[in-house]
């Protein structure tokens, strides 16, 4: 007979934590003045957008992880909200997180003050997206979206 092997359990993976929070968020967006020939307009929040990332206080991972992740911020329609035909653009550029050490563990945050754009008056929410760019696979880059949160909505004018 041969001698049992002792039982050892197998690890588990960690599981990682982000908790996705926008604490600050605008009720409009106020269009000035044209920028250039794509007729952008420079869109000023009331209240910056403020995105907050509690990026895994359970596990206590090193900031270097941290150090490759995203924020992705997209203004999505309110479904009442009618497109005109133009392609309408906005642009709001992929953020880096300022990360810090706090008591909770890593905190990642980022603010938005304004955007770009020459989408139609009217209501809209902010998608924003939390994005590891390591974890996009040939093309498929829905692999690398971590979580989602949506603010609430607000009055483009």
């Amino acid at each position: 007979m041969f001698p049992l092997a002792p039982l050892v359990p197998k690890p588990q993976p960690v599981i990682a934590y982000f908790d996705l929070r926008l604490p600050l968020q605008p009720s409009k967006i106020v269009k000035i003045g044209a920028n250039d020939s794509a007729e952008l307009v420079l869109g000023v929040l009331d209240e910056k957008l403020k995105i907050v990332l509690n990026l895994n206080s359970e596990t206590k991972a090193l900031p270097i992880d941290y150090q490759r992740i995203m924020c992705n911020v997209s203004l999505v329609p309110n479904i009442y909200t009618p497109i005109d035909c133009r392609s309408p653009q906005t642009s709001i550029p992929l953020m880096l997180l300022q990360i810090a050490l706090k008591r909770e563990g890593w905190i990642g945050e980022a603010e938005i003050g304004g955007i770009l754009t020459n989408l139609p008056h009217g209501e809209y929410v902010f998608k924003v997206e939390l994005v590891d760019p390591s974890l996009i696979f040939g093309e498929v880059t829905s692999t690398a979206i971590l979580t989602t949160a949506f603010s609430k909505i607000f009055e483009l004018v």
